[in-house]
């Protein structure tokens, strides 16, 4: 009789958590069929409630100046946005999050985001020239932290750490490439309640 069926290895909880302070573990849904989420993957939960790996979002195209428009207006497509990680460069001016959902420009100019579905809006002081790109820089919502590996063929459900503290060495963002988090989201981390060491 054969017997079909996939290999799994799982990572032990123990070696994502550092001992000392306390921690939540919580289980959460996790997008079907999304490959494997390596212990230590930072998390993300999407529009319909599962988690997918975070996404670091760097010098995406939103708009292009023609040197009369100063507003702009648009829509994220990672979402949803981590707050205070948004950065757009409008030529000159660079507008960065300075209240929940407010931007503020270097020259001036003002703005606003919307976290969850990702809708922007920037008025610059003065006009971007003529095919300027305006471009972004974001990640998506830092929700958790894989506590195991899980193939999420197999698995729909899985534990992340939601606070408490982790091991930095282990952390990753991304599948297919893993790359280690920056001070930029070991910052963003740190607003979530979730301690790298």
């Amino acid at each position: 009789m054969a017997i079909n069926g996939k290999v799994f290895e799982s990572s032990r909880t123990e070696e994502i958590i550092l001992s000392g302070d306390p921690v939540v573990i919580l289980s959460a849904s996790l997008k079907a069929n999304n490959g494997v989420y390596p212990a230590g993957l930072l998390v993300t939960e999407n529009a319909s409630g599962a988690l997918v790996p975070l996404v670091r979002v760097d010098d995406v195209t939103l708009a292009t100046g023609n040197g009369v428009l100063t507003a702009f207006s648009g829509t994220l497509e990672n979402v949803p946005v981590e707050p205070g990680t948004l950065i757009i460069i409008a030529g000159a001016e660079t507008f960065k999050e300075v209240s929940p959902g407010v931007l503020a420009g270097s020259a001036g100019g003002t703005g606003k985001i919307g976290h969850l579905d990702g809708k922007w809006n920037i008025t610059c002081a003065a006009a971007p020239a003529n095919g300027v790109a305006i471009t972004a820089d974001y990640i998506t919502a830092i929700d958790g932290v894989m506590t195991e590996t899980v193939d999420t063929a197999l698995q729909t459900a899985g534990n992340i750490v939601h606070f408490g503290q982790v091991r930095k060495d282990v952390l990753k963002i991304g599948i297919a490439s893993p790359a280690q988090p920056d001070a930029a989201i070991i910052k963003a981390m740190i607003r979530r309640r979730i301690y790298a060491r």
